[in-house]
């Protein structure tokens, strides 16, 4: 015989069994309101004891503005400084030296922290870790500042304001006043071992432009003595920096005055070809001279008056023998003061033709002469330049040393 079960429908109730019911927790929380009540109670009274038996602590704040250049006074191109692309490293490096052992270090030894009460407890318990082992007071003076740098290390918080350059040096202790003197004292100590380093800075670079200026002087005068001496050994006389020697110039002007000579001479030359040649009376001297054309003009007139009276009397007439003996003088006369200055041309081309010959010589010699200097000028050249050099670099050096200084002492 077979059995038949029979279920019985699942109703809504059983489908929303995980669903919170909000009345059923009310009504818990409405029966056991007075446990809830007292363990209310007695956490607003254990927070309020505690809040009331903790010692109270104190923020004070100090406030720095970080610039990554200081303001380039001896710059003219700008007085503020340049924004880099670097910053964001610059300023963390910044924030990492604001919260260093060096820093917190100075501030100890700035404010002896070792004489405030506040870390009394502190130095009692580096005195009781050191009991039995023989430390000397350099010792224990050392472990002293340790404790005291690693606590105000702990205390200190470096908080930097989005978007600006500023940051604030935050200090916790139960002292207001403490705190107060070491937040200042820390942004104060940061401001002067920036300026400590830039200062030192400044001072090894004068030191060592100060050793360096002191051996380029003695470079610089020796290599001008050695330059003065050979140039007085090769008897090399200088008249400045880029400009031609003395055997130089006067090669210069020496082919200039030959130049001269040599169109002077041409002159002459065609003179005296032309003086040279037939009787001469064509000569341009000879037909701008006075004394001639009034000798041609006498002649001019005695042989028209000769010619009047050959016609009334003949040849050996006294009257016409004198007038032709006057004539005749007269073509002497003539013939003579061409000669003269027949001569005087020839004179005018030889005189022209021995300069020329004197001048060729003497810029052969002055050719040589130059040729010898300028061999004898590339050591000289050599010790010059390399004088020259020493110098530039000396004043260089000078000129950087002297801004350092000015700039070391603006800061």
């Amino acid at each position: 015989m077979s059995i038949v079960k029979i279920e019985a429908p699942v109703s809504a109730q059983d489908d929303n069994d995980d669903t919170i019911n909000l009345l059923e927790y009310w009504q818990v929380l409405r029966d056991r309101r007075w446990v809830v009540i007292g363990v209310a109670a007695a956490i607003t009274l254990l927070a309020l004891a505690v809040t009331l038996l903790m010692t109270p602590i104190y923020r004070a704040s100090s406030t720095l503005q970080i610039e990554r250049d200081t303001m380039k006074i001896m710059d003219v191109e700008g007085l503020t400084p340049t924004e880099s692309p670097m910053d964001r490293d610059f300023y963390q490096t910044q924030y990492e030296l604001l919260h260093s052992r060096s820093l917190a270090r100075r501030v100890v030894q700035d404010l002896h922290l070792e004489k405030a009460p506040l870390f009394a407890k502190t130095l009692a318990a580096v005195d009781a870790s050191l009991e039995g082992k023989q430390a000397t007071p350099s010792m224990k003076r050392d472990a002293h500042e340790r404790a005291l740098v690693d606590e105000t290390l702990d205390a200190v918080t470096i908080e930097p304001i989005r978007n600006s350059r500023l940051v604030r040096v935050n200090f916790d202790s139960p002292d207001p006043v403490l705190s107060s003197r070491i937040a200042n004292a820390w942004s104060d100590a940061f401001i002067a071992s920036n300026l400590e380093r830039r200062f030192d800075a400044s001072s090894y670079a004068r030191k060592y432009l100060e050793e360096r200026l002191a051996q380029l002087k003695g470079r610089l005068e020796d290599s001008e003595k050695a330059l003065v001496a050979f140039a007085t050994e090769e008897q090399i006389v200088s008249v400045g920096e880029d400009k031609p020697s003395l055997s130089a110039q006067n090669l210069s002007e020496l082919n200039a005055q030959l130049a001269q000579a040599q169109s002077a001479r041409i002159r002459a030359e065609a003179d005296w070809n032309q003086a040279r040649a037939g009787d001469g009376l064509g000569m341009p001297q000879v037909v701008q001279s006075p004394l001639i054309q009034k000798l041609r003009e006498s002649r001019s007139l005695l042989a028209a008056q000769y010619q009047e009276q050959l016609r009334t009397f003949k040849a050996d007439y006294p009257d016409m023998r004198r007038l032709a003996g006057q004539i005749a003088e007269t073509d002497q006369q003539i013939a003579a003061e061409v000669r003269h200055i027949r001569e005087s041309v020839r004179s005018e081309y030889e005189a022209a033709r021995a300069q020329e010959s004197l001048l060729e010589g003497r810029l052969t010699g002055l050719k040589n002469d130059v040729l010898d200097l300028q061999g004898r000028s590339i050591r000289y050249n050599i010790l010059r330049r390399e004088a020259e050099t020493n110098r530039q670099l000396y004043d260089g050096l000078l000129q950087r040393y002297k801004e350092i200084g000015v700039v070391g002492n603006v800061g």
